[in-house]
């Protein structure tokens, strides 16, 4: 695919699909981020499956507003309020720091809680 700006991202299922006209290389660099970030946690011992990210609400003027959603298997004792929160907070200023586009959400869900070795 080109290279194009104000692209949108469509998602199908559990995969992060550009539409016509984005950067596959641009979707999978968010994609990558979300991830990066999620897994610098403390509390996140793994994520399960890629995370989710899609254009929140369409929009012929501007960058795309994004929502990610993504589940993280926490670590054993951890607080799933404040690690979820911290989650949220940490991708947030990732993507908005490093991409300049506007992250009006950030879904978390604790899909498992993974018990010491």
């Amino acid at each position: 695919m080109v290279d194009s700006a104000g692209g949108r991202l469509a998602e199908t299922d559990d995969l992060v699909v550009p539409a016509l006209g984005d950067s596959v290389l641009a979707v999978r660099a968010v994609v990558a981020m979300c991830s990066l970030s999620a897994r610098g946690h403390d509390g996140v011992a793994d994520l399960s499956g890629a995370p989710v990210v899609v254009d929140a609400e369409p929009s012929d003027a501007g960058p795309p507003r994004l929502r990610v959603r993504l589940g993280i298997v926490a670590a054993y004792g951890a607080d799933l309020h404040t690690l979820a929160d911290d989650v949220r907070r940490g991708i947030t200023t990732t993507l908005t720091g490093m991409t300049g586009l506007e992250v009006v959400g950030v879904d978390v869900a604790v899909t498992d809680v993974a018990l010491p070795d």
